[in-house]
């Protein structure tokens, strides 16, 4: 889960750069960027998930 969490807050990180950046400009994002959000949204959930059991 720390490798998920480290890519969101990468994630994170450079879009502020860029909304920083360019403060009034609509941001768009490829693709593969989406794909990318999808992978990690989905990694972090699955682990998420994981975890709660192993507590129960």
């Amino acid at each position: 889960m720390p490798f998920s969490q480290k890519g969101f807050d990468q994630l994170r990180n450079h879009q502020e750069y860029v909304k920083m950046r360019d403060p009034g400009e609509e941001t768009l994002v490829s693709e593969e960027f989406l794909e990318v959000i999808t992978w990690f949204k989905n990694s972090f959930i699955r682990c998420n998930d994981r975890a709660t059991l192993a507590k129960t």
